[in-house]
């Protein structure tokens, strides 16, 4: 980003884990004074639910509670591949993830807060558990003046085996994910970086990433979801949002492609943002639609 500074050029990245993200924003003024936008977390997640919960937070007056659910179809038992970089998922595993709870920020044991939720068929009923995600750390200040109490990110696995993300941990817990260089023989090695060599080994090949889907709407792979709870004129309102894809990659790109050509047209202002704060949700929406990115909206309303 500093080097986006001295050029004036625009900036979007997929997500800084929370941390990266608040230090990010502190370059607001920066990016301002230069006449260049960024717009933070803008890959599938985060990214979409910053948007959907945006959609939400327009029709409501107040909000209680958001809460976000990212269900991939999870792969055999005996599937040990990663589904994406594995320096990242080594850090959703091993570093505490986030929440926004009684208004407050506090951090949670890796691979806890479990509940089963229901995602869109076939996918089903999936095992969710809180993980590190820069989401948590704009929407809450996002829409604060709504009086946001709780805001969640629940993944299942990473989309991987339930046994690879044990297996992993295990590793975890011995210290292989220290980067601290310790010495072997006449070497000082990063127990982290070997783990991180060898398990790239275990990372599908790119053009298997970029390859057309191999499934067909409905046959979904990825449901993406946002649930708001709020009031609209004194009623409680639930909105629910899902994004749903046959490709997991899909959305991946797509998201940060489209928030690139925005900021190429000029459309968001000078400055740095969260995705919620700048782009328009049923523009973004449609836009996903047209590379069979779909997202259905469900408003329940309390008598």
């Amino acid at each position: 980003m500093d080097a986006c500074i001295i050029t004036g050029t625009h900036y979007t990245d997929m997500g800084g884990l929370f941390h990266t993200t608040l230090k990010q924003l502190k370059l607001h003024e920066n990016f301002k004074n230069v006449g260049a936008s960024a717009v933070l977390g803008m890959g599938s997640a985060p990214g979409i639910p910053n948007i959907q919960s945006r959609y939400a937070a327009d029709r409501l007056d107040t909000i209680k509670s958001i809460k976000i659910y990212d269900g991939i179809k999870p792969p055999p038992p005996d599937d040990v591949r990663f589904t994406y970089a594995v320096p990242t998922i080594l850090d959703e595993l091993t570093i505490s993830p986030m929440v926004f709870e009684d208004g407050e920020f506090k951090a949670k044991d890796p691979l806890t807060g479990f509940e089963d939720y229901w995602f869109e068929p076939p996918l089903g009923l999936l095992p969710m558990h809180l993980s590190l995600h820069s989401e948590v750390a704009t929407i809450p200040i996002t829409f604060k003046d709504k009086g946001v109490k709780e805001c969640f990110f629940k993944i299942n696995y990473w989309g991987m085996a339930k046994e690879t993300v044990e297996k992993v941990k295990i590793l975890a817990d011995f210290g292989f994910n220290d980067p601290s260089p310790i010495q072997i023989n006449d070497h000082m090695v990063s127990p982290k970086d070997v783990l991180i060599a060898k398990l790239g080994n275990y990372v599908p090949p790119i053009v298997e990433f970029l390859a057309p889907p191999n499934n067909h709407p409905p046959n979904w792979v990825k449901e993406i979801v946002t649930e708001v709870k709020g009031t609209k004129d004194g009623k409680t309102v639930t909105f629910r949002l899902g994004t749903l894809t046959v490709k997991g990659a899909l959305p991946t790109g797509v998201a940060p492609a489209i928030a690139a050509i925005w900021l190429a047209e000029g459309r968001i202002d000078p400055g740095v943002y969260p995705p919620e704060a700048v782009l328009d949700p049923e523009t973004f929406f449609k836009e996903l639609e047209s590379v069979e990115i779909f997202t259905q909206v469900t408003k329940t309303n309390m008598l």
